[in-house]
């Protein structure tokens, strides 16, 4: 709980390993009008849903929310270690040493982190993020009805991901199922997610790179559908 008065909130704006649940759109807005009569920081963690991921620079930019402080890294820099604080103006009186980090102001992560920008504008990726997110999911969405373990199928963007459900009614959850994935799709020369968390694990994750072609999302799903098959034939 919370002792006192809380001077933020801090937020995935969609939630990662907490099963891929977007909020509905009022949602957001209403977080940040609370905030906002509360005099209370807005603080979202976008380092999976940024950098074009959603098909959009930012969450903020897909849902049309500002947050007061955004959070990014991972996927800026290709892999080498590096992350960002973007802040209200009147908040950025940070000074050198306020903040630090064990690879900070590495140049090789530097120059990732500009190149990798660069090319998310210049070669149209966050515009193709969402064209083929939308392929995705349809494509996902066209499979739904023959495999009774597909519960919910989760966008936006590349974000994508499915609930695998034991019973559709009930939306019990399928961990065990989801894992059977992850294992056979690795046969199949494809690698799943899942998440964990709180033990569940019932969400398969499909967050391919923002280059992924419509062959490519074709190949994926055919092996996600072939791969369902052989779990619930085995089941039965």
């Amino acid at each position: 709980g919370v002792s006192g008065r809380p001077s933020a909130v801090l937020m995935e704006p969609i939630q990662g390993n907490g099963g891929h649940v977007e909020y509905p759109r009022l949602y957001y807005k209403l977080v940040r009008e609370i905030c906002d009569e509360e005099g209370l920081l807005l603080i979202w963690d976008e380092i999976q849903t940024g950098l074009g991921r959603l098909g959009a620079w930012w969450a903020s930019d897909l849902y049309d929310v500002v947050p007061d402080i955004l959070v990014f890294g991972k996927s800026v820099a290709g892999g080498y270690p590096l992350a960002g604080v973007l802040v209200r103006e009147d908040l950025a009186g940070f000074e050198t040493g306020d903040d630090a980090l064990t690879f900070g102001q590495f140049p090789v992560s530097l120059a990732a982190g500009l190149a990798t920008l660069e090319v998310l504008e210049t070669e149209g990726l966050i515009q193709a993020a969402r064209e083929m997110g939308e392929y995705l999911t349809a494509r996902l969405v066209e499979i739904q009805d023959r495999h009774p373990l597909m519960g919910d199928v989760r966008c936006p963007g590349l974000f994508t991901a499915v609930e695998l459900v034991k019973d559709r009614t009930t939306k019990e959850p399928a961990p065990r199922e989801a894992e059977q994935v992850y294992d056979l799709g690795l046969r199949h020369g494809v690698m799943f997610g899942t998440s964990r968390y709180a033990g569940l694990g019932n969400v398969v994750k499909i967050k391919p790179p923002l280059t992924i072609t419509r062959s490519e999302i074709d190949h994926v799903v055919d092996v996600f559908d072939r791969v369902l098959t052989e779990i619930e034939g085995s089941s039965r």
